[in-house]
């Protein structure tokens, strides 16, 4: 990875805070709860903060990313008991980082909204325990930012390795213009979708800076030869969208797909990767993974 990268890396803030929540009476939630706390998230922020809804959440030009993911546990249980306890991490890149303690502030108060689905008591009450913050090295209380930086650790050998991706969330490509359950991504694919993601929040969110955005195009990694295997299937969730007031199809891959060979250059663009999230519907909770290697 070029130096000018790394350096970018060194400046790109990130936060990833867990938000702890505690279910106040017995519920039916989805079993894929992206969409859950996508709404509950877009709802509670536009009841207590209409400059903060539209900075995060409005459509402000072509091609310009949200700047903030969510990711999910592998949770899909839909049967919860009074007194259990739900988590998520939501992200926030760039200058959004700042906005922190006024998203902490708006999901305190829209906890009085309830999650899931309206029932003829409402949804099902909520009360937020606690915000953490996820890092590279571990998890710590309240408001810790990290710097993209931290979480990429450089090629080091020359030698073959061995890399993986679990995809914990619906890996959401297009192939040919549509989403496709037949098309799997080779090595140059995923780098692909990471630098296409990395260039975006950069240029929306952090430096519109054209000589920077082409540093990154031309930076992605030059590989040797290396062997591939998907162990993938495609996930075909829906959602309801208040919107059309109609399902929605959410799917996309998930499984393993791992990779052996002269591929070392790529393990720092699969860490940015893992960090950004990928695909589409990233706000969702939609393309997040684990690297292995």
């Amino acid at each position: 990875m070029s130096h000018s990268i790394f350096t970018l890396a060194q400046h790109f803030p990130v936060l990833r805070l867990r938000f702890t929540l505690q279910l106040q009476a017995q519920t039916t939630l989805p079993d894929f709860k992206g969409s859950m706390f996508h709404g509950w998230f877009g709802q509670a922020i536009k009841q207590h903060d209409e400059k903060l809804f539209y900075i995060l959440c409005a459509e402000h030009d072509v091609g310009q990313p949200k700047p903030y993911a969510i990711k999910l546990t592998d949770e899909h249980k839909q049967q919860w008991q009074k007194g259990e306890l739900l988590s998520f991490d939501l992200v926030l890149f760039a200058e959004a980082v700042h906005l922190a303690q006024r998203v902490i502030d708006a999901l305190n108060e829209g906890a009085r909204l309830g999650v899931g689905e309206y029932t003829t008591q409402g949804r099902s009450p909520v009360k937020l325990l606690s915000v953490a913050s996820v890092l590279p090295n571990g998890i710590l209380p309240g408001v810790v930012t990290s710097m993209l930086r931290d979480w990429i650790s450089p090629e080091v050998t020359d030698a073959p390795c061995e890399l993986a991706l679990h995809l914990k969330s619906p890996l959401r490509l297009k192939y040919k213009g549509n989403i496709s359950a037949s098309f799997l991504p080779d090595l140059y694919e995923l780098n692909r979708q990471t630098c296409r993601r990395l260039t975006q929040l950069t240029k929306f969110w952090l430096a519109d800076d054209p000589t920077l955005l082409k540093e990154i195009h031309m930076s992605q990694p030059r590989l040797g030869e290396y062997q591939l295997e998907h162990h993938c299937y495609f996930e075909n969730w829906q959602r309801f969208s208040l919107k059309q007031r109609t399902k929605q199809p959410f799917g996309g891959l998930k499984g393993l797909i791992s990779f052996y060979g002269d591929i070392a250059p790529a393990k720092p663009w699969l860490q940015i990767g893992q960090v950004l999230s990928i695909g589409g519907k990233t706000t969702f909770g939609l393309g997040h993974y684990e690297l292995i290697g």
